[in-house]
Parts: C-alpha cells; sequence; structure tokens
C-alpha cells in the first residue's frame, strides 16, 4: 500500500504494498509517500529496501489486519507473473477480490486473464503489464497525482463478484444439473470423452 506521508508517524499508522514496487521508490520519495510492506518477504526485498525511512515491513499478518491496512490505502499494489503474448491467466489471485471489494485505487501489473478483466472493469485500476516498467511508472505517477481523488467502482462488478452472488450461481448450477438428471423427460446426459 502507498500512504502519504502524515506529519508524524504514529505506531498505529499502516499500510499494504508489495516489493515489486521498489522500482519507483525516487517517485514515491518525491511525492513523500510512505511504502508499507506486508507479508513475506525475502532477504533480497529486505536489502532493496534497508535504510529507507519511507519504507516500512510489518511482516505477516492476520486476515483482520490485512483488511485493516487495505481500506487504509491510498494506493494498492497487486502484482502477478507474466506470461507470453497471445495466453490469459485463468487464476485471479483471493486479494484481488479483497482489493476490488475495498474499493480503494489500484496499481496492477498482470497479464492478460480473468484478473486483468475484473480490474479493467472495475472502475478502480489503473492496469499495466507486470514487465512494463516504463506503464508501471505512469501509472504509478497519474495515481499519485490523482491525490485524494477517488475513482468511482463499478458496483454492478461488485455485486456479481461478491461471495453470496457467487455461491448463488454455483448452486443454480446444481440444481439445474440436478434436475436435468432426474427429470424422465430429458435426454440422458452424455459424458465427455
Amino acid at each position: 500500500m502507498i500512504r502519504a506521508r502524515p506529519p508524524r508517524r504514529t505506531p498505529g499508522d499502516r499500510g499494504l504494498i508489495t516489493t515489486e514496487l521498489v522500482i519507483v521508490l525516487p517517485i514515491l520519495v518525491s511525492f513523500l509517500y510512505l511504502l508499507i510492506l506486508a507479508g513475506r518477504l525475502t532477504d533480497a526485498d529486505r536489502a532493496v529496501c534497508a535504510n529507507l525511512p519511507f519504507v516500512h515491513e510489518h511482516g505477516f499478518l492476520s486476515h483482520g489486519e490485512t483488511i485493516d491496512l487495505v481500506r487504509s490505502a491510498d494506493l494498492l499494489f497487486l502484482p502477478m507473473h507474466d506470461v507470453p503474448p497471445g495466453r490469459r491467466v485463468a487464476i485471479v489471485p483471493c486479494k484481488t477480490y479483497e482489493y476490488l471489494a475495498s474499493r480503494r485505487p489500484i496499481l496492477a501489473a498482470v497479464p492478460d486473464g480473468d484478473a486483468r478483466d475484473f480490474l479493467e472493469a472495475s472502475g478502480t485500476a489503473r492496469v499495466c503489464r507486470p514487465t512494463d516498467v516504463a506503464a508501471l511508472k505512469a501509472s504509478l505517477l497519474d495515481a499519485l497525482e490523482a491525490g485524494a481523488e477517488q475513482p468511482a467502482a463499478n458496483e454492478e462488478l461488485l455485486a456479481r463478484l461478491e461471495r453470496r452472488s457467487l455461491a448463488r450461481e454455483v448452486a443454480d448450477v446444481i440444481e439445474a444439473v440436478s434436475t436435468r438428471a432426474t427429470s424422465p423427460a430429458a435426454p440422458p446426459i452424455q459424458a465427455a470423452a
């Protein structure tokens, strides 16, 4: 997470972001922002951020603590791995749903796929490819220059992605399959070869 630097730092001041943003640390300094890291970091991650007064590491946190950090963010960062052009990634990291539900601005460095589709439709995300450093820097600058200006979330999309809505869809599919399988008028279901 990136958060505007408060006039004085307090012990309760928190945030969340992952280490891939270290490529833009000079930008953060020029805007007087804090880079808050939460989660497991490697020794290499720690070495990059060592002795930087605007980087704060929280380590591993409970889900509740993480949600509190996400909700307090000025900007959330969602990195994923890249894939060759023409391929789509079907996996959507769980934190994508948490970030979207927070309605906070998101900077997403993600490949083509379901996560990217959701983020692009969300209204709250700036999206670029994971290896496009120039686009990542430009998106970060745009987000920081926007400041407190909150983008409007796509509430219809968020309602569709809400857990109860997704559970309802699964239940409807199960009901349709079980009704079809037990209906005497329905033709037999052919097994896939």
